[in-house]
């Protein structure tokens, strides 16, 4: 029989549910179901990369080009490029994740469960918007286990663009898709946007919240951007909480000093698992490694809720790196570095519980380990906190609506 404090806390969670976003919870509780089911039944990786309960790792990956680039390079060029990762785990060659319109010489993203895959980069050469299995420029074998990358992150996979072509032995045909989204001269294709763009919707910030590979099939990057970049400009990463969107910070976007400063904007799956969001922060915006940082142009970082939670966990990344010297001035708006009190107690708890909801767990492991080590002298953090109590009596803890004030 399952404990009292169990028990309360799954009606906890329900009582949640049915006040707040029932009927997207019971979608998504639904096809987590259907997901368990169907991998009883007739296993795959594509259908295992949707179940929560399972590690995936994100692929923050890289195109290169030799500078003495081969003709399999030249006969390719100018021609669409994807990046598709196969699996023979559970059937031949299974077409697990494909990043689509990757640029020569630049960043993708890839969301896989554990295994082994095929890793390939294909260019549309004939231009009949197919990729087939005569049009690979690059392969690579890559391994995914926690024993190899326990923070579920993989940095510095490269695929060399030049070459020589080769053909795998089995069918290949991916339909070309096409970034709606301005070119940029800097950053990965598809990652200049305005926020009024679909990326930024209530459907697919749903999905992040309960179905983090489809986020990342939408939105491999994470990394978005209003403009071209001008190294001049000092940049400003706007990260949104659980449920919201880059779209959220458009009344401070419309204020800024768009002569001086250049917002950025992490768009993340905030359903996902905190440690891993964080290492990703760090691998695309603090490391160097995707955007290039700044010895002596400094980094703002506006945080919201939740998300000074992923900037705190990524900014501790810093001390003893390479980027320990620069300065970032964090502000965090109303973030719960004590966790949510709602939260107390899931992981006993039967329901579909989000990873993201379990780190917010007061008692949780990430929580104890938030601030165990001080940030960098580089950093400056400016805490914001808000709370709104008109009443003239009081009961109950002060909060914005959301977070208790003694979480903030």
């Amino acid at each position: 029989m399952r404990s009292a404090a169990a028990l309360a806390a799954t009606l906890a969670v329900l009582l949640a549910v049915l006040l707040g976003a029932s009927c997207d919870y019971l979608e998504h509780w639904r096809r987590q179901n259907d997901y368990e089911r169907r991998q009883r039944s007739d296993p795959s990786q594509q259908n295992l990369k949707h179940m929560l309960e399972q590690p995936n790792f994100g692929v923050i990956g890289r195109t290169e080009v030799a500078a003495a680039a081969g003709a399999a390079a030249d006969d390719a060029a100018g021609a669409p490029v994807a990046i598709a990762a196969f699996s023979s785990r559970f059937r031949p060659h299974e077409l697990v994740g494909v990043a689509h319109d990757v640029g020569w010489g630049s960043h993708f993203g890839l969301d896989l469960p554990a295994g082994e895959f095929d890793v390939l980069a294909l260019a549309d050469r004939d231009g009949d918007g197919v990729y087939r299995d005569d049009e690979v420029i690059a392969r690579e074998r890559l391994e995914l286990s926690p024993a190899s990358f326990p923070s579920k992150v993989v940095t510095g996979f490269v695929l060399d663009l030049a070459a020589a072509a080769e053909r795998v032995d089995w069918p290949v045909a991916i339909e070309v898709e096409r970034a709606e989204a301005r070119t940029s001269l800097f950053y990965p294709t598809g990652t200049i946007r305005d926020l009024a763009d679909p990326i930024f919707d209530a459907e697919t910030v749903t999905l992040g919240c309960y179905d983090p590979a489809a986020f990342f099939e939408r939105a491999p990057t994470m990394f978005y951007a209003l403009e071209d970049d001008l190294a001049f400009k000092i940049p400003v990463v706007f990260v949104h909480g659980f449920g919201g969107s880059a779209r959220e910070f458009a009344p401070l976007v419309e204020r800024l000093d768009r002569d001086r400063f250049k917002p950025w904007f992490f768009h993340y799956p905030s359903g996902a698992d905190l440690d891993q969001l964080a290492t990703l922060f760090y691998g695309i915006f603090l490391s160097g490694e995707a955007v290039q940082a700044s010895a002596v142009v400094p980094l703002v970082i506006v945080a919201h809720s939740m998300g000074g939670l992923v900037v705190r966990r990524a900014l501790g990344m810093l001390r003893g790196g390479a980027g320990e010297q620069a300065h970032v001035v964090f502000c965090s708006l109303a973030t719960p570095f004590g966790g949510h009190p709602s939260a107390a107690g899931v992981g006993d708890s039967s329901v579909l519980v989000l990873p993201s909801w379990r780190d917010l767990d007061p008692g949780s492991e990430f929580l104890a380990g938030l601030c165990r080590e001080p940030l960098p002298p580089a950093v400056e953090h400016w805490l914001f906190y808000a709370f709104d109590n008109d009443a003239f009596l009081k009961f109950g803890e002060n909060s914005d609506g959301v977070v208790p004030l003694a979480s903030q």
